[in-house]
């Protein structure tokens, strides 16, 4: 025959399930949605009055696009200003160079300022079939590292950052901020 426990038994089996439960959901409240942290569900945005979209997770919210002598300033926020944040600066593409003297030119003229440390140089690079050139600053005693790619998309030119708390971010996260830019294309029409 089957036995059951005793009244004591069964209280403190819920007493232990109900600390597991409330440890995981401070543990969640905490982290701030640690399930859209480890597989962030993509969909794409379309940039407003430019023929380019981008894929970014849902998760992200939008800022209002801006625009400054020619250049359309895109912003999306995850954390707000303690973690990830994702800026897109779009240009027409100037028509009187190459791609190679392009990506020279921008290699060489980055320019960070004095309240700003270059922690990777500017380099010419070939990720995932594209040339691009990309570098990382960060502000001294602040945890946020900017990272910057810029390249050419189509007919535009392209300043790609993504502005993170290193402490903050799962190892996906890092591995997605490459692929957000290579989610940039134009549109079909």
């Amino acid at each position: 025959p089957l036995t059951l426990p005793s009244k004591w038994g069964w209280k403190v089996t819920a007493g232990l399930l109900g600390t597991a439960l409330v440890a995981s959901v401070g543990v969640a409240i905490f982290e701030g949605k640690p399930w859209e942290l480890r597989r962030p569900v993509m969909h794409t945005v379309a940039l407003e009055g430019i023929p380019l979209q981008i894929d970014l997770p849902t998760s992200f919210k939008a800022v209002a696009p801006r625009e400054r002598e020619g250049v359309r300033f895109f912003r999306w926020e995850r954390f707000g200003e303690d973690g990830l944040d994702v800026l897109l600066a779009v240009a027409p593409r100037r028509s009187d160079m190459t791609e190679e003297e392009w990506l020279t030119r921008s290699e060489a003229s980055v320019n960070v300022g004095n309240d700003v440390v270059l922690v990777d140089k500017p380099q010419i690079r070939t990720l995932n079939g594209r040339r691009v050139v990309t570098f990382s600053t960060r502000q001294p005693g602040s945890a946020l590292l900017r990272r910057v790619t810029l390249g050419l998309v189509g007919s535009s030119q392209v300043r790609f950052e993504t502005v993170a708390a290193d402490e903050v971010l799962t190892d996906a996260w890092k591995a997605l901020e490459h692929s957000l830019y290579f989610g940039i294309r134009e549109t079909g029409g």
